[in-house]
């Protein structure tokens, strides 16, 4: 199959970038829709206590049933795909990443995107960056966005109006970010979980930017879509994972309260994203 590629990488620590979702567990629904607490590792509502690893309180945090296996998450195609194309935006000519690591992948164009006078900006970058993808011509394209920090943001909002605007559909789309904080609001995550059955959050151990803005009460609250794959270490070939199918509460990554760092930030996949695009993903820095 043939792929069209997005990449968006706007970093917030420096120059750093089932055919359909699967039906929600009803009884989760039913309880959290009467202000009840679901506690999903007893599934049952309202008892009188529950971890709070398994406590769900929100739509989006309701078990899931498990997904069509061509939608799964899968760690080779990330390292050997994603990270290539997310980090190549970092040189001043993408294709040195793509002639060292995938040699067939080719750049078709590039654009210089300029928002500085169009509030508010995240909306200008992405709008401007999709505008430029609107190839009605190749509806059966796979469609691959990516974006590291506020790129990720940023690519979660290039797939949402892409698929809004009936440009491409939510099937082809394989939506991969990483270190990307939080987006939109309650209804965009609920919309996003129902809409995209290929949609994953990679987070690196204590990588603090996932974890901002914060979630600030009722009225003004934000939250995280699904789904978050945290890798609680350095992420090393064969390094494990956990794939956290509740999408913003007290789970996985959220787990670790305040112990969080800018650190981690930088570096997925054993590489310092910026660094290692910039010089062109050069072969010996593969893991």
């Amino acid at each position: 199959m043939k792929n069209y590629i997005i990449l968006l990488f706007f970093s917030l620590l420096g120059s750093v970038s089932t055919g359909v979702i699967a039906k929600t567990d009803e009884n989760c629904l039913n309880c959290v829709s009467r202000g009840k607490e679901w506690c999903s590792s007893m599934k049952s509502c309202d008892v009188l206590w529950c971890p709070s690893e398994h406590s769900v309180f929100n739509k989006i945090n309701c078990p899931q049933e498990k997904r069509d296996s061509k939608f799964e998450y899968d760690d080779d195609f990330v390292r050997k795909k994603v990270l290539i194309t997310t980090a190549a935006v970092n040189s001043n000519d993408p294709q040195f990443c793509f002639d060292n690591q995938m040699p067939t992948m080719r750049v078709f164009n590039t654009y210089d995107v300029n928002c500085s006078s169009l509030p508010p900006a995240v909306l200008c970058f992405a709008y401007t960056a999709v505008d430029h993808t609107q190839k009605k011509e190749y509806p059966d394209y796979e469609l691959w966005i990516n974006g590291h920090s506020l790129g990720g943001a940023l690519a979660s909002v290039a797939a949402s109006h892409l698929v809004d605007q009936k440009i491409f559909r939510a099937e082809i789309i394989k939506l991969v970010t990483m270190g990307q904080p939080r987006t939109g609001d309650y209804d965009y995550a609920l919309w996003h979980d129902q809409t995209f059955p290929y949609s994953f959050r990679i987070v690196h151990n204590r990588d603090i930017v996932p974890h901002i803005p914060p979630q600030l009460g009722p009225g003004y609250s934000l939250f995280h879509h699904r789904t978050e794959i945290w890798y609680p270490n350095d992420m090393e070939m064969g390094a494990p994972f956990q794939k956290c199918e509740s999408a913003d509460g007290y789970y996985c990554s959220a787990t670790l309260d305040f112990n969080l760092s800018p650190d981690d930030h930088g570096f997925y996949f054993v590489k310092e994203m910026p660094a290692w695009g910039g010089a062109g993903c050069p072969t010996l820095w593969l893991k």
